[in-house]
Order: structure tokens, then sequence, then C-alpha cells
């Protein structure tokens, strides 16, 4: 019993020790990964992690949330963003109605935009608007809306989360070299991607399905570029300069389509089938018959 109580502590005493070199192990990266130094110790850290053959210091969910983790430290902000197609945006000539609208869809904080998304002008809070909401006429939303915060689009999301920290609107605008806006990011989205799956690039976790009339079942956020792609339509990647389909559409109907609602695009016909809020989730496109005949 004595030899036996000696070997369970040990054991205990090797998986605690295992725990901690894994805990230091994966500061450390995430200190080189900050600097901007490439880490050097992933493999080492899966092989604490996996245990190489010992008892697991680590229960299953452990072990994969150290991996996600990890795996966050090799990504950049455009990874977890809400894209610039698939946002919620304020307009400075939306009416107290229309933003009532928008932020019923369940945000709290929107960004405000000057006819289009990709021009951002700042931050609105519902808290700020809603005193103003309770009375009749205009309101000035530029007044009213605070200064965004700008990160560049490879930010790797590690100083993303100091950028994030820093911010009081707890949401960073996301831009490119020309500081045009392409995105945004709020803490949820750095949360969902060490918490569950990190999220792969557009063009890879979104759908798309060939049906036996021909038309084509496109999720919203598939890339414009791939959807031309499939389409056999590669004009469609040069009218817009928004990176999702859904943006796109927006665009070319001039307003967010209603589900069963069909915009015409050049030769093709897109029928919003499926809306989640204000964003279009799902479309069928046809190619419309004069363009066939042709």
């Amino acid at each position: 019993c004595n030899q036996l109580a000696r070997r369970n502590r040990a054991k205990g005493t090797h998986a605690l020790g295992r725990r901690q070199r894994t805990a230091q192990a994966v500061l450390r990266l995430l200190r080189a990964e900050r600097a901007g130094k490439p880490g050097q110790q992933v493999d080492d850290m899966a092989a604490l992690v996996d245990g190489a053959g010992d008892e697991p210091a680590f229960a299953p969910e452990e072990s994969s949330m150290i991996e996600r983790v990890l795996s966050v430290g090799a990504h950049d902000v455009r990874s977890i963003m809400v894209p610039r197609g698939d946002m919620t945006w304020l307009d400075v000539a939306d009416t107290p109605e229309v933003v009532v609208r928008k932020f019923a869809t369940g945000h709290s904080r929107l960004p405000l935009c000057a006819g289009d998304p990709a021009n951002v002008l700042g931050v609105l809070h519902f808290k700020d608007v809603l005193p103003l909401l309770q009375n009749p006429g205009p309101i000035d939303l530029v007044e009213l809306a605070r200064e965004p915060r700008y990160v560049m689009e490879t930010m790797p999301v590690l100083k993303v989360l100091d950028e994030l920290r820093a911010s009081r609107d707890h949401m960073l605008i996301v831009v490119d070299e020309h500081g045009v806006c392409e995105g945004l990011v709020t803490p949820m989205d750095v949360l969902t991607a060490v918490a569950g799956d990190l999220p792969e690039h557009l063009e890879d976790n979104a759908e798309s399905l060939r049906l036996s009339d021909g038309s084509w079942l496109l999720d919203g956020r598939l890339a414009v570029d791939e959807a031309a792609r499939l389409l056999e339509a590669p004009a469609l990647a040069d009218d817009y300069p928004d990176a999702t389909l859904a943006g796109c559409l927006l665009r070319a109907g001039g307003r967010i389509p209603e589900t069963g609602e069909a915009i015409s695009w050049r030769d093709w016909r897109f029928e919003v089938t499926r809306r989640d809020g204000l964003r279009i989730d799902q479309v069928r496109a046809s190619l419309v018959l004069d363009a066939v005949q042709q």
C-alpha cells in the first residue's frame, strides 16, 4: 500500500510538473509572438500536451483549448474579423427609424460610415443615441460618433488583444494599406477563436452547391472572386470592391433585399433564399434566359 501511495504521489507530481512546464512554454511563446519573433517551442509544447505516452496531464478539453491558443498566435486579424460585406453599419444619412432597426439586430455599438462601409467615420454606441431617439426630428450621428481605433489587416491576433484592451469601444476597425475598411473585430471574435474552432478564410468556410437545374446555392460570405469562378463569370469580380458576395449584392441592389427578393447583376439573377438579421446568408444564382440564348 505504501509503495502504491508513493507511486501515485510521484505520478501526480510528474503530471503537475508537466502542466507547469506547458504553462510556462505557452507564456514564452505568447511573449515571442507579441515581440514579432517566430515561436520555436510549438512542437515541444505539443509533446507536453499529448504526454508522449505518459499518463495525460490534461483533460481532452484542456488539450484542445491549449492547441487553439497556440494556433491563434499563427494567424492575423483577417482570420477572425467580421468582413466588410457582413458588417452591420450606420450611414450618416440614416433616419432615426433606420438607426433603431439596425441596433435592434443585437448590437450595442456600430460603425458609422459615409455612404459606404469602406469609409468608417466613427463608432456609435446605442446608449449615446437612445436619449435623442425619444425626441422627434433628425439626429446628427457624426456629432455623437466616437473616434474609431484602426488596426492593419496583417496585425497578429495576439497584438489585436492589446489593441482591444486599449479601445474604449471594444471594437477595432480593420483597414488595408490604403486605409480602406476591410472589416471589424471585437473581443467576442477573439473569444470565439480561442473557445471554439478558429474560422477558416471566407472562401474555405462558405458553402456552395450546384443544383440540378444549373443554378447555384451560394453562401453570402463566399469571396466574390470565388463566386465568379464557380459561375464562370469573371466580370463579376471586377464590378465592386467588396470582398464577399453579400456585400456586392447590397451594392448592386442599392439596399438590403428581403428574403425571396431577387437582384439582377449582369447576366445573373440572385434570389435571396435566407437572411440572418440584416445579413444576406444564402442566395440562389441563376443565369437569365436571354444571356443563355446569346
